[in-house]
């Protein structure tokens, strides 16, 4: 007997792993080498490779689990005495919960207390529900929370840390009477304009080498770049000190007060203290002051470099034009190109989302059909007797599908929770050097996230509508006979 269990288990999940293994390893790669691309400048063709030992390993750990677990059951049946076995098995007694002793439990009806005692009666369902629901809803807030955070990568970047809508790349060193000069032929096409040295250089600290922007400029970048830390604003650094993003502190394992060293292109070197942290999600850059580069370099790096900030309600592009006909100028990039070219390439993602959602579904399908199938069929007695005692088709389709909406409920608020630290976890893991993302997850995410999760739970019961509706009553109820 135990032989045709372990038989029809094991067999089940060797095919169930070597379907999953080989979806694995061809279909999500894929997908996923999709979603990749969009941060890299080039998209190249994924090649795929087979892990065999990863496969074994997974093949052999899933199997063995379900064998054991097959094992355990048929062991504990077999157990039992055979006139024991023959009889119908006696649903579990029924005990006083914590509801019961809450002042508003007189008001509720019969059939929902009813439905309250049988949640908390059989435990090992409700936590078979609570565990797999809760996945279900994990899986769909955190593929809703990424794709949130990607989307937010843009707006934060370019509505609240890089506030120009120009970066010049100037043809020669400007002095402030350039300055001045220039700006002034900008007339009403430049609201303002900030010139500093800009350029790349490469950060090393704690054996670990970065290449970053270096930005300097005399008075600050107020105005044209935000420096902050959640809510608190980050001071411009002072002599010998920089302040850095936050993705290339954490890459670098860097915190305020570490040394750094900075090798620009010309190969001239900076020795500075981190004074802060700032948050930046596009790119790796330092700030630092002119006075430091004029102190450990003896003299002031060319300054060929603008941010502009074009007049609000102008035309970017027309106005982009004329700055860029202005003697001096070698070229201009546009922030709103950039924001556009950034969110296209994030579209990728709904290939990602789409997947994870997918297999939440499967999931929820899968937990929800198996217990209410077991539950039909554990009380197909109760169900009987409750039709033969007068109980609509709605009553008794009611009766049951209640307690799978009910903990489908439980198991999403539950799915919440576990879906924040799971987002929280999926986001960290993702280390790129160019980009950051910031684990954000919008109000709207959680109500989609619960929603779906019902919208599965609904499916199954209608599904299991038939089952009830061909209850035979009197074969049911003589049953033991």
């Amino acid at each position: 007997i135990m032989k045709k269990y372990l038989v029809y288990s094991g067999s089940g999940a060797v095919l169930g792993c070597a379907l999953g293994i080989a979806a694995g390893s061809t279909i999500f790669p894929q997908i996923l080498w999709k979603a990749y691309c969009i941060m890299l400048s080039i998209q190249p063709n994924v090649v795929l490779t087979f892990n065999w030992p990863l496969s074994i390993a997974v093949l052999i750990i899933y199997t063995s689990v379900m064998l054991y677990v097959t094992w355990w059951c048929c062991h504990k049946t077999l157990a039992e005495n055979p006139a024991e076995l023959i009889r119908p098995k006696a649903p579990e007694a029924g005990k006083q919960i914590f509801v019961e002793k809450l002042p508003f439990w007189k008001k509720i009806s019969f059939l929902n207390k009813v439905t309250i005692r049988n949640i908390f009666r059989y435990k090992q369902r409700l936590a078979m529900m609570l565990i797999g629901i809760g996945g279900c809803t994990a899986l769909i807030l955190t593929a809703f929370g990424l794709n949130d955070t990607v989307k937010s990568v843009v707006d934060q970047q370019y509505g609240k840390v890089s506030l120009y809508d120009y970066e010049l790349s100037l043809a020669y060193d400007m002095t402030d009477d350039e300055q001045a000069l220039i700006l002034d032929s900008w007339g009403d096409d430049a609201e303002k304009a900030l010139f500093l040295y800009r350029g790349s250089a490469d950060v090393s600290a704690n054996g670990i080498i970065k290449t970053v922007t270096l930005s300097a400029a005399q008075d600050g970048v107020d105005g044209f770049v935000d420096l902050h830390d959640g809510d608190e604003k980050i001071p411009y650094p002072g002599k010998n000190e920089a302040v850095i993003n936050y993705n290339l502190a954490r890459t670098m394992e860097l915190e305020v007060g570490d040394s750094i060293t900075v090798t620009t292109a010309d190969m001239r070197k900076l020795k500075l203290t981190v004074s802060g942290i700032f948050d930046n999600y596009i790119s790796n850059h330092v700030f630092i002051g002119l006075d430091t580069c004029a102190e450990q370099w003896g003299e002031t790096p060319e300054i060929k470099s603008a941010l502009v900030c074009a007049p609000e309600g102008a035309d970017i592009y027309s106005t982009a034009e004329r700055i860029a006909d202005t003697d001096g100028v070698r070229s201009i990039s546009i922030s709103e190109d950039s924001r556009a070219r950034i969110d296209n390439m994030m579209s990728s993602l709904k290939y990602v989302i789409g997947l994870i959602v997918l297999c939440a579904g499967l999931l929820a399908f899968i937990v929800l059909y198996n217990l209410t199938n077991i539950n039909i069929s554990e009380r197909i007695r109760e169900i009987a007797t409750i039709k033969v005692l007068g109980f609509y088709r709605r009553e008794t389709e009611q009766y049951v599908f209640r307690e799978n909406l009910v903990l489908t409920g439980m198991g999403a608020l539950f799915g919440l929770i576990l879906g924040v630290a799971l987002h929280a976890f999926v986001m960290d893991s993702i280390v790129f050097d160019m980009m950051y993302f910031a684990p954000r997850i919008k109000p709207l995410s959680y109500v989609i996230s619960v929603v779906l999760t019902f919208v599965f739970a609904l499916i199954v019961n209608l599904m299991l509508r038939r089952k009830i509706d061909n209850v035979d009553m009197a074969g049911a109820l003589k049953s033991i006979e």
